[in-house]
């Protein structure tokens, strides 16, 4: 990502704005798994069982590193769009909001010596981090490099933290690519919406014939993402293209929800290679998770494309649903 398109990510996503500050690489130390003893007690206290896993992550993780010293967690919880189970909770022990991304939440301590991160357990970043770190443990190598790349970019001035961590991004899918784990930049994964997705967004909602722009987008992700509803997307080559768009719908007179398909595309240079097959298959597996007696998806009318993929996945045509617009 070009630097002026990361600030403007940034400038959406850090709560306070981006701060200049000199990076500094100390020495191991055998304190910070004490210290983040202390911090997972402190989460487990105040999150209970929201909290699915916590774990010590980054470089202060792996013995021998040099590092920041900041401590970094890794939290795992059921929905990070369900915000209210965890946000306040984290509040309330005394850590500050510092990074809000649709599918991702980072507080951090007052003295901004812990960062907590905050992860869906479905999300592939969660692997990522943990395989990165258990990489770093049992490779003397692989630690050797890295430290060496963050002492030689310590020494430069970065206008924001966040610029220094992008800058070791082509190390890391290095190392995290030996070991199998799923890679930003060549391999295909589906993962949840981020907000640096937009602009691909709306290309994608073009071709669906619904022309927007990623402004128009940015506002309405929000209120599109919650406990009931959700994006995911398909990540090739660091790029969103393809999506899917799905609704938890609870009805009265059934038990269960229904899931619904609201919206499916993949970017015309990359159909016919199984993404729309594979986006299909995530809302099935989120359906299955959710309880959903029935998975559900409608097309305009004319679309033997769309018709022939969902018949080939299991789906069976029922009558036409009949719509009214009330915008017209």
């Amino acid at each position: 990502m070009q630097q002026p398109e990361f600030d403007t990510f940034l400038d959406k996503v850090l709560v306070g704005g981006r701060e200049r500050r000199k990076i500094v690489i100390a020495a191991y130390d055998p304190a910070w798994p004490r210290r983040f003893e202390l911090e997972r007690a402190r989460i487990e206290v105040a999150l209970g069982d929201v909290a699915l896993r916590i774990e010590h992550i980054g470089s202060t993780s792996v013995p021998g590193l040099a590092a920041k010293p900041i401590v970094d967690v890794l939290v795992v919880v059921a929905d990070v769009y369900d915000s209210g189970a965890f946000e306040p909770a984290l509040v309330a022990a005394g850590y500050e909001l510092r990074v809000r991304e649709p599918e991702h939440r980072m507080f951090r301590t007052p003295e901004r010596d812990v960062h907590v991160h905050v992860w869906d357990r479905r999300d592939p970043e969660v692997d990522r981090y943990l395989v990165f770190r258990d990489r770093l443990r049992s490779s003397p190598e692989d630690r050797d490099r890295y430290e060496q790349l963050k002492r030689t970019l310590s020494k430069r001035d970065w206008h924001d933290m966040n610029h220094y961590a992008e800058a070791k991004t082509s190390l890391v899918e290095e190392i995290l690519a030996r070991d199998g784990a799923p890679r930003s930049g060549s391999g295909g994964r589906v993962r949840p919406v981020r907000l640096g997705d937009l602009t691909a967004i709306a290309a994608l909602l073009g071709e669906l014939g619904y022309p927007t722009t990623a402004d128009q987008v940015e506002p309405r992700l929000e209120s599109v993402l919650g406990r009931d509803a959700g994006i995911l997307v398909y990540e090739l080559e660091r790029e969103a293209v393809g999506l899917v768009t799905y609704q938890l719908v609870h009805l009265v007179y059934r038990p269960r929800p229904n899931c619904r398909v609201t919206a499916l595309v993949v970017r015309e240079d990359r159909r016919r290679r199984g993404i729309a097959q594979t986006l299909l298959e995530a809302v099935e597996s989120l359906a299955r998770e959710h309880g959903c007696s029935r998975l559900e998806v409608t097309t305009r009318p004319g679309r033997d494309d769309a018709v022939g993929l969902y018949l080939a996945s299991g789906f069976a045509e029922r009558p036409l649903r009949l719509v009214k617009h009330l915008d017209r």
